[in-house]
């Protein structure tokens, strides 16, 4: 639904005239920066008719598309595989499929790829790392993620791509 409605604004609402600055998603919510000239500063529900709207409508959105070649030769795939009693034949079968993006956070431009097979679910690492390498794929919390750029991070590390379109990511 927070999609629905994060595609239907901006169709509907010319943004940058109401003085909306950007509208972000989330799992469960749209965080709309906006400025003081904006109706949302002196009416909060100012909006609640054009998201009505967006969530009874029917909508044709096709989203882009994205093959993301992965090398899973991450440096957790063998302790995750273990965790999870697979081969790594069996890890790479479940983990390869079809996901979409549910929000860009974290770091910028890094993606929550919903679609990880709950068999493949585990919970964050119990100590984060200080650096993980640009274009590391990770998994944690029932997702699938591709660190844009080197930073901290928490998640289990179990491959490498040479995607680097991660602004086109939507």
């Amino acid at each position: 639904m927070v999609l629905k409605v994060y595609r239907f604004l901006p169709q509907y609402i010319d943004l940058k005239k109401a003085g909306i600055i950007d509208i972000v998603p989330s799992y469960t919510s749209l965080a709309i920066h906006f400025n003081t000239s904006c109706e949302l500063f002196k009416q909060p529900n100012a909006y609640d008719n054009f998201i009505k709207k967006a969530l009874e409508e029917a909508h044709s959105y096709v989203p882009m598309e994205h093959t993301i070649y992965v090398d899973y030769s991450g440096q957790d795939i063998d302790e995750v595989c273990k965790t999870l009693k697979l081969s790594k034949d069996a890890f790479i079968d479940l983990h390869t499929g079809s996901y979409s993006i549910a929000m860009i956070g974290f770091r910028e431009y890094f993606p929550y790829l919903l679609g990880l097979n709950d068999k493949l679910s585990l919970p964050r690492r119990d100590e984060p790392r200080t650096k993980v390498k640009k274009g590391s794929v990770a998994i944690a919390s029932g997702q699938t993620g591709i660190y844009p750029e080197d930073s901290p991070g928490g998640w289990h590390i179990i491959g490498h791509t040479d995607f680097n379109a991660f602004k086109t990511l939507k």
